[in-house]
């Protein structure tokens, strides 16, 4: 059977996140532990993104991903405890092969593979959708997964990639909605920035430009209005089971406030926290996406082309510089990239299809920025690995993790045949 190319870049992208990814504990999947377990928010007390509320903690961060990843904690938990039941693994041999979190958190974190792998789709149907021909959309496509930091924050395991992905989908559909005068399909964007901002709250700021677009092509904006109001309202219900007030986030308490406000939360000054996020060594765009240089030199004929596309991502853009950049914590931790950027570098990147790549100073740029960039992300993908293993000779260069996960797989299914050779 022929795959599309669709396919093809589906399973690529999932794969080989699959087989570089690296399971750690992180609050997401707490967070989604307690809620598969107990049907409950609270979390232990002794993680850095718990904050106290009542006499229990809750999660500091937006509880999106870890809804998302339930249904896969809930599968991991079944296939775990029934391996154990059965006795056809330990607990030693759970943690010796999937680590701390065992099969449960080996599982969860799928789900950034998963929306890894959706969001090269649509990427690859938007720069479609724009006219760009399919060779350059499918070598763009190619970058974007692999030539940026997207590819280390998907195998790290970042709630940041879902972000994208969703706020992603938002923009396709409303765009071939529009289009096609598919009321169904702007209804569905609606939906998908409902998501999108229950993952991350900033990516319902867009849903303001998306209204605006809507307008202005002349369709009915109510088809996305109604749909994405469900996000505040999951949002809202959210904080009041948590902290009694819909409009009370968990950022508020963090790291113990005595005097909870959201507003002081925002007090970088704006030009440095933009300068950090373009420019400085750890956290830079230039640094951890050096092809979006070669994409200015396509903004001119993306605007020409489609004007009020190029000024609804521009949007997009600014408001999470602007967002991010007067945050009080707009280095993303102790993560390495731009990590704040995530939810903008499609739009960041889209730019990269439309220079005339002929010309000769334009063929090198791309084939430099292209270079660098591949091999700074590779390098943090190696450096992720080591890092989230405890040392980075564990991993690098690399130790054949592919086929190391294929021998452990291999040594389960030689306890199972064993165990039913033996009944």
């Amino acid at each position: 059977m022929k795959l599309s190319f669709r396919q093809k870049i589906f399973l690529l992208v999932f794969l080989v996140n699959i087989c570089l990814i690296s399971p750690g504990v992180s609050m997401h999947y707490i967070l989604a532990q307690s809620i598969v377990w107990d049907l409950s928010f609270v979390v232990p007390g002794r993680y850095w993104d718990a904050v106290p509320f009542g006499g229990v903690y809750y999660s500091v961060l937006a509880p999106g991903s870890s809804f998302l990843e339930a249904p896969l904690v809930w599968l991991g938990k079944m296939i775990q405890e029934t391996l154990l039941d059965l006795r056809l693994i330990s607990n030693r041999e759970i943690h010796v092969i999937f680590g701390d979190g065992g099969i449960v958190c080996a599982l969860s974190m799928v789900t950034t593979s998963l929306f890894s792998g959706f969001a090269a789709i649509v990427f690859y149907d938007l720069l479609i959708l724009l006219k760009v021909n399919s060779k350059t959309a499918r070598k763009t496509t190619l970058l974007f997964m692999f030539g940026t930091f997207a590819w280390y924050l998907s195998v790290t395991g970042s709630y940041h990639v879902s972000a994208m992905a969703l706020s992603l989908a938002a923009v396709y559909w409303l765009l071939r909605g529009v289009a096609e005068n598919r009321p169904h399909l702007i209804a569905t964007a609606g939906l998908a920035v409902a998501a999108s901002s229950v993952v991350e709250y900033v990516t319902g700021l867009f849903l303001f430009p998306l209204l605006l677009y809507a307008w202005k092509k002349r369709a009915n904006p109510l088809f996305l209005l109604v749909p994405a109001l469900l996000g505040p309202i999951i949002l809202g219900a959210y904080n009041y089971t948590c902290f009694g007030n819909p409009l009370t986030f968990g950022e508020q308490y963090y790291r113990w406030s005595s005097s909870p406000s959201l507003l002081g939360k925002f007090n970088t000054p704006l030009y440095i926290g933009i300068f950090g996020l373009l420019l400085s060594p750890a956290h830079g765009l230039v640094f951890y996406a050096p092809v979006v240089f070669y994409g200015l030199f396509g903004v001119k004929a993306f605007y020409r082309r489609w004007k009020k596309e190029a000024i609804l991502f521009l949007s997009f853009i600014l408001i999470i510089l602007c967002f991010y950049g007067s945050w009080n914590d707009w280095t993303g931790g102790k993560i390495l990239a731009p990590c704040y950027l995530t939810v903008a570098l499609p739009y960041l990147i889209l730019p990269t299809a439309f220079p005339n790549s002929q010309r000769k100073y334009l063929k090198s740029t791309f084939l430099v920025t292209t270079g660098v960039g591949f091999l700074v992300n590779t390098m943090l993908v190696a450096v992720g690995l080591g890092v989230r293993s405890g040392t980075i000779w564990e991993w690098a260069p690399f130790q054949l993790w592919p086929l190391f996960l294929a021998g452990k797989f291999k040594f389960l299914l030689y306890r199972i045949f064993r165990h039913f050779s033996a009944g």
